[in-house]
């Protein structure tokens, strides 16, 4: 019941900023002014729903997604459903199969950047990440891989503190220290996450970031992309199935394949299921890992 309430009120408060403004405006226009912070594709299904009820117009011929009030005696054709439940599951051929799977665009990843790094938590912990490893880049000196560890731990949430019972943070700084890690993480050696994570407890999580903030920060690359519960729940919504190792997992078993990657550091395994999302929905540009992690962070976190 109180979803449905929320959006009455959204809807409602969309259909005040119209009047207000009494000109076409974009979605983006109305989410900046009225629902600041917001995901994106949650306040686009409410403009759509008032665009499919006649209450707003589309303005087809003007990009981007542009709507306006309907003028007095105006006769509306029918809409066309442009809803996100409507337009991301087309079918595609992939490896001889078709298969339905939610879409995302280019510019959807750039928005949801712009957001993350505009947030002031977020945003402000990225800078702060940013500032420190290129303050202190390498890893050979103990204290600073303490720092730093201590420093992603935190702000990522990983909570090692936990497991400091299990595994100790001088077996890490040593681990790091002695696997020739700058060199490695610079030419974007995948393996590294896998290595460093096996330890006496499971830090496939930790080290995916570990190594992806040097990777982007340090050197500017892409090669890696973050593992987390948020990615294990929800990628499985941009696949209709996944073939690994081969079995053949459907959607909703897509996160229990991502648990098998986890339990045998595979991040290889986990870098490719990503890659092939990605190649699906025409993703080539610079830093496409790390948008897509923000993308599916940050709209179900």
């Amino acid at each position: 019941m109180a979803r449905a309430d929320a959006n009455i009120n959204n809807s409602e408060t969309i259909m005040q900023y119209c009047r207000m403004v009494n000109m076409p405006v974009t979605a983006k226009q109305i989410i900046d002014a009225r629902f600041p912070g917001k995901p994106q594709p949650y306040i686009n299904s409410t403009i759509n729903d008032l665009v499919q009820n006649k209450k707003l117009v589309r303005n087809d011929e003007v990009r981007p997604y542009t709507v306006r009030l309907p003028m007095d005696g105006e006769v509306i054709p029918e809409p066309q459903d442009y809803s996100r439940s409507n337009r991301s599951l087309p079918t595609k051929t992939w490896s001889g199969i078709e298969v339905p799977f939610i879409r995302f665009t280019e510019e959807e990843l750039d928005e949801t950047a712009r957001r993350v790094n505009r947030d002031p938590r977020y945003g402000e912990e990225g800078a702060i990440i940013n500032s420190c490893l290129n303050k202190f880049p390498q890893n050979v000196d103990s204290d600073i891989i303490a720092m730093k560890i201590a420093l992603i731990d935190m702000t990522n949430s990983t909570n090692l503190n936990k497991h400091l019972s299990k595994t100790y943070l001088t077996r890490l700084i040593e681990k790091i220290k002695s696997c020739n890690f700058d060199e490695r993480v610079a030419k974007g050696d995948i393996s590294l996450v896998g290595e460093l994570a096996r330890n006496e407890i499971n830090l496939f999580s930790f080290f995916s970031k570990y190594c992806l903030y040097h990777n982007y920060y340090v050197y500017q690359n892409d090669d890696y992309v973050i593992f987390d519960g948020v990615m294990q729940n929800h990628v499985g919504q941009f696949l209709s199935q996944y073939e690994y190792k081969g079995k053949t997992y459907r959607a909703s078993q897509i996160k229990n394949c991502i648990e098998k990657m986890r339990q045998t550091y595979d991040y290889e395994g986990y870098l490719a299921l990503i890659d092939s999302i990605l190649e699906r929905n025409s993703i080539h540009s610079k830093s496409r890992h790390r948008k897509f992690d923000w993308f599916v962070w940050y709209n179900n976190r």
